[in-house]
């Protein structure tokens, strides 16, 4: 995923936001992506979510975040269903 694709996601689940392209000089920028290979090479690490499953669990903490009782319960609910996917 690029970070391009990555904002336009969130603001699609969240159904607000905008943003601008801006051209960066910067060497990397063109090549900036959420990638794991390295985690997945160097320590045998697997993601139990999928970036759209991450992504809409944070839109969805996102969209209550200013009511802290709610955030909470969502966070909450998300460690358990995070921790369900873990293999025993």
């Amino acid at each position: 995923w690029t970070v391009e694709e990555v904002v336009e996601a969130l603001i699609e689940r969240c159904g607000t936001g905008t943003w601008v392209h801006r051209s960066s000089s910067e060497p990397e920028a063109s090549v900036l992506r959420l990638d794991a290979a390295l985690a997945r090479e160097r320590l045998g690490w697997t993601s139990l979510l999928s970036v759209s499953a991450a992504l809409e669990w944070t839109a969805d903490w996102w969209a209550v975040r200013s009511d802290l009782n709610a955030a909470r319960r969502i966070m909450l609910a998300q460690i358990d269903r995070y921790r369900e996917m873990i293999p025993s």
